[in-house]
């Protein structure tokens, strides 16, 4: 399942970048949210829900706007792996 999560989170921010017009690196570190990030909130905000919407597609229900993802002490959105953890660990 980590690997179907991570190709849906990886395909997303590719089309975020792509939209954005920019030349980003994607990789496993890439910072989703803070002073390293590429992405406005507005954009984050924007990516978390196509997240979630490939995510059900493939049959995977998970909330990334919930009070336990916004208020962890590690943000899930400090990069690409922290979100696939999480989102790995939340849909168990």
């Amino acid at each position: 399942m980590e690997e179907k999560i991570k190709n849906v989170v990886i395909s997303c921010v590719k089309e975020t970048v792509e939209d954005l017009d920019q030349s980003i690196e994607i990789s496993d570190d890439l910072a989703l949210f803070g002073k390293e990030s590429p992405f406005d909130s507005i954009t984050l905000v924007s990516l978390i829900v196509d997240i979630e919407g490939e995510l059900a597609d493939q049959g995977i229900e998970v909330s990334l706007n919930s009070e336990k993802a916004m208020s962890a002490k590690n943000s899930p959105f400090k990069s690409i792996s922290a979100l696939v953890e999480f989102i790995k660990s939340e849909a168990e």
